[in-house]
């Protein structure tokens, strides 16, 4: 084959598969209903919850805008455990996502170790604020406080303005 026809027949392979790319990309999007992708991000630390236990994520919308979230749970490998509905956070809401251990599933050991995230746009890390606790569900008592993100909480906001 001489240099010509190897150059042709690269040039159509590459075209083949820029041309598979580009469809399967068209395929995987609308799959997701058109919706485009939505980055992850981990909002807490792992904790391990044990036979009992309940880990609880509690979302507030601290911005001036609606945010739109897919909170999620995984397991120590990074695996979904569960992954919650399209939440639109108003201003100043608050909402809670839960994992029992129940739930996380068939592993041999008493406890698993599991962090929370969320799907979303680059506005979630700026206006949201999450905490976990690991809650008792014998007496829906929390037996341990997680810190999350807290980009957006400001603890002592400015006093209103002098009217």
């Amino acid at each position: 084959m001489n240099t010509r026809n190897r150059f042709i027949a690269t040039l159509a392979l590459c075209a083949l598969v820029g041309l598979f790319i580009f469809q399967h990309a068209s395929a995987a999007r609308a799959q997701r209903g058109g919706d485009e992708l939505r980055r992850l991000f981990n909002v807490t630390p792992p904790v391990s919850i044990a036979d009992g236990q309940t880990l609880r994520v509690n979302f507030l919308n601290t911005g001036r805008t609606p945010l739109e979230i897919v909170p999620c749970i995984f397991d120590g490998d990074g695996a979904h455990l569960k992954t919650g509905d399209r939440i639109t956070l108003q201003p100043g809401q608050t909402v809670s996502f839960e994992l029992s251990r129940a739930e996380a599933g068939g592993l041999a050991d008493g406890s698993v170790r599991v962090r929370a995230g969320v799907h979303g746009d680059g506005s979630v890390r700026k206006n949201l604020v999450v905490s976990g606790e690991v809650v008792d569900d014998a007496t829906g008592r929390s037996t341990l406080f997680v810190p999350g993100l807290i980009s957006g909480f400001d603890p002592q906001p400015d006093p209103p303005a002098a009217r």
